[in-house]
């Protein structure tokens, strides 16, 4: 049995698959495992194993086949794919956290772009609901970073442009992995403190993919740029 963390169980799933995909350089249209086993090896529900299996799917690592030596496999390798098992392979690799950084904050113009040019009404609500959590517990730093990060994912996932969407979700991966458990504001500020000012940030990024104002979306990304020169990003 393999032992999973107890937070966001699914995302754990998810990740352990991801983990088999590169450590035992599985190729394309390899059988990875049936749902029965991995529910079984991970001691986990079956909904649970199900809502891993669209985690991946939504990346494009997987697909799923039913009936006799069905199973989930492998996604037919393109350079999509490679490029997300790249994402993949970098998590936890300290060297490569700033490069991944680097490059997110140059594809973030594009993407805020992109996210005030093609959102819809029920893009901006769950962007609230997702504000809303990560401000819903100030004290704790590292919980409202992590929830942060989900808004940047949830702005990340309305361009309709697939490698921007694709090469920008996976940089979040790599970033979210190198979180520290606990944050820590940077020094003279407390975590409130820190967390409001972060929540506001993001707030104001939202409200300039709403207002679609090129302006008002050069300022809340240039305030956006002007906090991360700190302990965590985000």
């Amino acid at each position: 049995m393999v032992e999973l963390p107890s937070a966001s169980r699914a995302a754990a799933v998810a990740e352990y698959v991801e983990d088999l995909i590169v450590n035992t350089a599985l190729s394309a249209g390899d059988r990875i495992a049936g749902k029965a086993e991995l529910q079984e090896r991970l001691r986990v529900a079956r909904s649970t194993v199900g809502e891993a299996i669209k985690i991946l799917q939504d990346r494009g690592l997987i697909t799923v086949k039913s009936g006799p030596g069905g199973g989930i496999f492998v996604a037919t390798t393109d350079h999509s794919v490679r490029i997300k098992r790249l994402f993949i392979a970098s998590r936890g690799d300290a060297s490569r956290a700033n490069d991944a950084m680097e490059l997110r904050d140059h594809l973030e113009p594009l993407v805020l772009r992109d996210a005030a040019k093609y959102r819809s009404a029920e893009d901006l609500e769950q962007l609230r609901v997702l504000l809303d959590a990560a401000g819903a517990d100030p004290d704790n730093l590292t919980l409202t970073l992590q929830r942060i990060w989900a808004v940047h994912r949830r702005i990340g996932e309305i361009t309709p442009n697939y490698f921007l969407r694709s090469t920008y979700l996976g940089l979040i991966d790599v970033l979210e992995s190198h979180l520290g458990a606990p944050a820590h504001p940077p020094a003279g500020m407390d975590a409130r403190t820190f967390s409001r000012q972060r929540i506001d940030t993001h707030r104001e990024l939202v409200a300039a993919i709403e207002s679609a104002d090129p302006d008002r979306l050069t300022s809340a990304l240039t305030r956006h740029e002007s906090h991360l020169a700190i302990d965590e990003p985000g």
